[in-house]
C-alpha cells in the first residue's frame, strides 16, 4: 500500500517537474527574443547550478559551488560583483489603474507584461540569493564534522584520495561499475567498503562523478541501504552519498527522488543515531530546495511534523538547529508556494528562530519569510499574523551582512502588500529601519535593495508619500547620484512614484531637493523602463507646476518647476536619449508631450 502511494506521488512529481521545465523553457525563449539581459542569472539551471543545495565533502568541511562544480554560484556578500551591481526591475510603477483598489495593480506594473514580471522576479530573487547567501549553510558542499556530526568518526578507508585533481572520468566510470557489482553480489563487508568508496568519490571537491554514479544504476542500491538497520555504518554512508547526489542538477536530484528515498529519509529522521538524523535532514533540504514539486513531495510524506519533532529534541543544539532551519527554509521556498496549512507549524518555529543569537540561523529564518511573503496580500498577511515585522526591522541593523540581506528581502516583499499592510509596517518602524541602509557606505546591493523597498512604499497613498518625505529619505536618495547606475535607477523609482502619487507640496519638495539632477543620471544607460518612468515623472512635475501657476492670485506667468528644470542638468540630458529608446512607444509618447508643451510655451 505504501509503495503504491509513493509510486503515485513520484509520478505526480515527475509530471509537475516536466510542466515546470516546459514553463521555464518557454520563459527562457521569450526572454531571449526580447533581447533583455538575462545571461547567467536566468540560465542557472542550464549551467548546472542550483539554488538551495549543498554537498558534504569527505572531511565534512564547507566548499563553494565554484570549487565543487555543483550547487549554486557563489558571491561574497558585501563585495562588488557583477550580480551586486546588476539588480533588475521589480514589480512597481507609477500609473494608477482606476479598475482596481490594489496597490500592486495601481502602482507596480506600469509598462510591464506578465512574462517580463515573471522574468524579473525570478532574476532578482536568484540574484539576491547569490549575493546574500554565500556564507549561509545552503551554499556549502559540507558541514563541519564536529558541528552537525559531533560523534561521527572518519571511516578507516578515508584518505586524501577524495581530493584528486584532474580526475579521469573514464577511470571513474570503470570503477563505479566495479563498485556496483560489489553492492549487488558482494559480502556484507564488501558492500560496506563499496558504499564507502562511492561516498568518497561523491565528495571529491572538483568534478565529483555524480552523473557516472547515476548512469551506472547505483542510486537504487544506495536507497536500499537506507533500510538496512542492521548495517548502520553502510546506512549512514549511503545517506551521505545520496545527499551529495541530490545537491547536483535538477535531473540528478530527481534520480534520488525516483529511487524512493524521500519516505525513507523522513523515516530516518526518527533514527536513534543523531548523525544519521542530521544527514537525512540535510538530504531532505537538498531535495526540497530543488523544485516546488519535490518540496511538496517532502511535505506530503510527513516531512514537516518530523522536522518539528527533531527540532524539539535538539532545540538546544545550535549546530543541529542550523541544519533544521535551513531545511525548513527550503520547505518554504518555490513557486507555486507551499500550501500554508502544511507549513504553518514550521512558520511558528521559524518566527521563534528569528530571535536566535546565531547569524546563520537568523539568515535562513529570514529567507524563509522572504519566500513566504513573495506573493499577494493574503500570503503576506499569513506572515504578518506571526507579528514578526518588528523583529525583521530590528535585524536590518544586524552586524552580519547575510542577515541584513535576508531581512531586507523579507521587508521588501512585505511592503508590496495592500495599503493597510504597508501602513502597519510603517507604524512599526519600516522607514526608520530602511533609512540607514541607503547610506553611501553600505554595500551596493544593500543600497539598491533598500531603494527598491522604498519605491514600493512611495507607490502608496498620499499618507505613505508624506511618511517618505518626513522620514528624511529624499535627501539621502539624491545623495546617491554618484553611485552606480543600478543604485541610481532604484532611487529614481522612488522619486518617480512621488512625482506621480504626491500632491503639489510633495512635488515641490522633491524639486527643491534637486530631483532633476538625479533624473539626469539614468538617461545614458539605455534602459527603456526607467527612462520612461523618469519622463513620466518629469511630465507630472510640469503639470503640478502648471496647477500651482494657475492657482496663484494674482496669476503668475511662469511655471515655477519649469524654471528650475531649464537651469538643471536634465534638459541637456534628455537631448541625449538614444534613437533606439525614442522608438520605444512609452518613451516616444512622453517625449512628444514634452515637446508640445515647450513649443506652446514659446
Amino acid at each position: 500500500m505504501m509503495a503504491d502511494v509513493t509510486e503515485a506521488r513520484l509520478r505526480a512529481v515527475e509530471q509537475e517537474t516536466a510542466a515546470l521545465s516546459s514553463t521555464f523553457h518557454q520563459l527562457q525563449e521569450r526572454v531571449r527574443r526580447s533581447h533583455e539581459r538575462v545571461g547567467k542569472l536566468m540560465l542557472f539551471r542550464l549551467s548546472e547550478t542550483k539554488l538551495g543545495s549543498r554537498t558534504r565533502l569527505v572531511d565534512g568541511s564547507p566548499a563553494t559551488a565554484a570549487a565543487a562544480g555543483v550547487g549554486r554560484l557563489q558571491f561574497v556578500p558585501g563585495t562588488t560583483t557583477p550580480a551586486n551591481d546588476d539588480l533588475t526591475e521589480r514589480m512597481r510603477g507609477v500609473e494608477i489603474s482606476p479598475s482596481s483598489s490594489s496597490r500592486i495593480h495601481r502602482f507596480k506594473y506600469r509598462g510591464r507584461t506578465p512574462e517580463r514580471d515573471l522574468q524579473s522576479r525570478i532574476e532578482s530573487t536568484t540574484e539576491n540569493w547569490f549575493n546574500s547567501r554565500a556564507s549561509a549553510v545552503n551554499a556549502r558542499r559540507g558541514i563541519e564534522t564536529h558541528f552537525v556530526f559531533p560523534h561521527r568518526q572518519m571511516s578507516e578507508n578515508d584518505d586524501d584520495s577524495s581530493s584528486d585533481s584532474n580526475p579521469d572520468p573514464h577511470r571513474f566510470s570503470e570503477e563505479v561499475l566495479l563498485l556496483l557489482r560489489q553492492l549487488q553480489h558482494g559480502s556484507l563487508s564488501e558492500q560496506q567498503k563499496a558504499v564507502v568508496r562511492i561516498r568518497k568519490l561523491l565528495t571529491i571537491e572538483h568534478g565529483p562523478p555524480i552523473q557516472e554514479v547515476i548512469e551506472a544504476g547505483v542510486v537504487p542500491y544506495l536507497t536500499q541501504l537506507l533500510s538496512k538497520h542492521d548495517m548502520p555504518d553502510a546506512q549512514a554512508e549511503a545517506a551521505w552519498a545520496l545527499t551529495n547526489i541530490a545537491s547536483g542538477t535538477s535531473e540528478q536530484t530527481m534520480a534520488v527522488v525516483h529511487s524512493g528515498a524521500v519516505p525513507l529519509f523522513i523515516g530516518l529522521l526518527h533514527s536513534p543515531s543523531a548523525d544519521l538524523r542530521s544527514q537525512v535532514c540535510w538530504a531532505l533540504g537538498n531535495i526540497a530546495g530543488d523544485s516546488s514539486a519535490s518540496r511538496d513531495l517532502v511535505l506530503s510524506c510527513g516531512g514537516a511534523p518530523s522536522l518539528l519533532k527533531l527540532y524539539e529534541e535538539y532545540s538546544q543544539d545550535i549546530f543541529a538547529v542550523r541544519n533544521i532551519t535551513w531545511t525548513m527554509s527550503n520547505l518554504c521556498r518555490g513557486n507555486p508556494p507551499p500550501h500554508v496549512e502544511m507549513i504553518r507549524p514550521i512558520m511558528v518555529v521559524l518566527a521563534k528562530l528569528l530571535y536566535s543569537a546565531d547569524p546563520q540561523i537568523l539568515t535562513d529564518a529570514c529567507w524563509a519569510f522572504a519566500f513566504l511573503s513573495d506573493g499577494p496580500p493574503d500570503r503576506i498577511q499569513e506572515v504578518l499574523n506571526l507579528t514578526i515585522a518588528p523583529r525583521v526591522i530590528q535585524l536590518l541593523k544586524h552586524d552580519t551582512i547575510s542577515v541584513v540581506s535576508a531581512a531586507l528581502r523579507a521587508m521588501g516583499n512585505l511592503v508590496m502588500g495592500d495599503d493597510e499592510q504597508t501602513q502597519y509596517l510603517i507604524e512599526v518602524g519600516a522607514l526608520a529601519g530602511l533609512l540607514p541602509l541607503i547610506e553611501s557606505d553600505r554595500p551596493p546591493h544593500i543600497i539598491a535593495e533598500a531603494c527598491w523597498a522604498l519605491s514600493n512604499i512611495s507607490a502608496g497613498p498620499l499618507a505613505h508619500v508624506q511618511d517618505i518625505i518626513t522620514g528624511g529619505i529624499v535627501p539621502k536618495l539624491v545623495g546617491l547620484a554618484d553611485s552606480s547606475y543600478h543604485i541610481v535607477k532604484e532611487a529614481v523609482w522612488v522619486l518617480c512614484n512621488i512625482a506621480h502619487g504626491g500632491n503639489n507640496e510633495h512635488i515641490a519638495y522633491i524639486v527643491a531637493q534637486n530631483c532633476f539632477m538625479l533624473f539626469s543620471k539614468v538617461v545614458d544607460n539605455g534602459d527603456a523602463a526607467i527612462v520612461s518612468a523618469m519622463l513620466n515623472g518629469l511630465w507630472n512635475i510640469i503639470q503640478a507646476g502648471e496647477r500651482i501657476k494657475e492657482s496663484r492670485r494674482p496669476a503668475v506667468a511662469a511655471n515655477p518647476f519649469v524654471e528650475v528644470l531649464l537651469a538643471s542638468e536634465l534638459m541637456p540630458a534628455t537631448e541625449r536619449i538614444s534613437a533606439e529608446l525614442r522608438q520605444n512607444e512609452s518613451v516616444a509618447a512622453v517625449l512628444e508631450q514634452l515637446s508640445a508643451f515647450f513649443r506652446n510655451r514659446r
